[in-house]
């Protein structure tokens, strides 16, 4: 839902309201990034990219949107890998599982 209120405004407004479980602000965030592994560079990933990628791939994971946004990474962020197999000498994952 939009409104024209400033966010905590908006929130204090509704919180006490029975029909209100939660609520939280919306928070937009940007920033610059790019991959730099040579195989996503190159175009062989295509799972990785999304609609608004070049190659563009509406079934992608939207990786480059997430990673254009500068969602790039944490220590604090852990990922759960669940496949076939998992090449774990590979040098992006090496030590880190």
């Amino acid at each position: 839902m939009k409104t024209p209120l400033k966010a905590l405004e908006a929130i204090s407004k509704v919180k006490g309201l029975d029909e209100v479980q939660f609520a939280e602000p919306n928070y937009v965030y940007t920033y610059g990034s790019t991959s730099s592994d040579p195989y996503y560079t190159n175009g062989s990933l295509w799972g990785m990219y999304g609609d608004a990628t070049s190659p563009a791939n509406v079934y992608g994971s939207q990786a480059g949107e997430a990673w254009a946004k500068g969602h790039t990474g944490s220590a604090s962020v852990a990922v759960g890998v669940i496949d076939e197999g998992i090449q774990y000498t590979h040098p992006d994952l090496s030590g880190q599982i």
